[in-house]
């Protein structure tokens, strides 16, 4: 539990600033200057919900129409009806009935047809939003990056929790420090690669190279988490890296109010023993 609580307060600080640079992000795509796709992009996204809507009403008739293990012709008209999935209905229903199996068969096609429009709308949506996803970036630098340094190592979610980035030695943490932590905790980095290959690279080749950087942002957050919770210091791949950790605000100024008490017991001794020998000397 130990390890846990220092994690839990280091997330709930990540899940406050990213509310607010989504908001931040959000509220500026919303500017036509800043983001020209962005009706395009509505417009492409409202197409897909209704892909998405056919799809799960499809699946409720299958299910409903099967519901007796059997479907009738008139059952089949009805189902016949998408242009989507009508071939898939058709090649199971060549003898009239449908087994349990073709069933089966039946659902995993449709399902399948339907992850390839998904992940053509997807991919549509990819490159009509890049002004949008760069807006997200520039956003998070900003906010994780220059605002954490003038913040003296905090974000707004990391004053609330009480924490605070700081030198790992006695060497002082520079803006450059912030910026390129960021680029490894945020994910800068590896999106950017990404937004690279969704412009300049064929969709297959987008697709494959999202994929492996799917996974490389899996395995950096996994190894952080790792970190976070074995080290003694509580030191992510992130602060390894760019020289920093994150304190507790409150365990520092405990250890300050102690440091300064001890100083006070032994003060007031060497001001009495000075008192006694000036009088002596009166």
């Amino acid at each position: 539990m130990n390890n846990i609580k220092p994690l839990l307060k280091r997330v709930g600080a990540y899940v406050i600033d990213l509310f607010l640079v989504l908001i931040i992000s959000s509220l500026l795509s919303s500017i036509p200057f800043l983001n020209a796709n962005k009706e395009a992009y509505q417009k492409t996204y409202e197409e897909y919900e209704k892909e998405y809507n056919k799809y799960t009403d499809y699946l409720k008739l299958l299910e409903e129409s099967y519901k007796d293990k059997s479907i009738t012709e008139e059952e089949y008209s009805k189902l016949a009806e998408s242009t989507e999935y009508q071939e898939i209905i058709a090649a199971e229903y060549e003898d009239n009935q449908i087994s349990k199996d073709e069933y089966t068969e039946i659902v995993k096609n449709v399902n399948n047809k339907f992850d390839q429009i998904a992940n053509d709308y997807i991919y549509i949506l990819n490159k009509k939003g890049v002004s949008n996803s760069i807006i997200t970036i520039v956003c998070t630098l900003l906010y994780f990056g220059i605002l954490q340094y003038f913040l003296k190592g905090q974000t707004i979610g990391k004053k609330i929790i009480k924490l605070q980035v700081v030198s790992a030695s006695d060497k002082k943490i520079n803006i450059f420090n912030y910026l390129l932590r960021s680029l490894i905790v945020n994910d800068v980095l590896l999106n950017t690669i990404s937004i690279i290959f969704l412009v300049f690279a064929t969709k297959s080749i987008y697709t494959s190279a999202n994929n492996i950087i799917s996974m490389i942002i899996s395995l950096v957050e996994a190894l952080i988490i790792f970190l976070v919770l074995t080290r003694e210091d509580r030191r992510g791949l992130h602060d390894l890296l760019f020289n920093t950790k994150v304190i507790s605000t409150e365990l520092s100024k405990e250890k300050n109010i102690e440091k300064e008490t001890i100083e006070l017991k032994t003060k007031p001794k060497k001001k009495i023993i000075d008192a006694e020998y000036t009088e002596g000397n009166k």
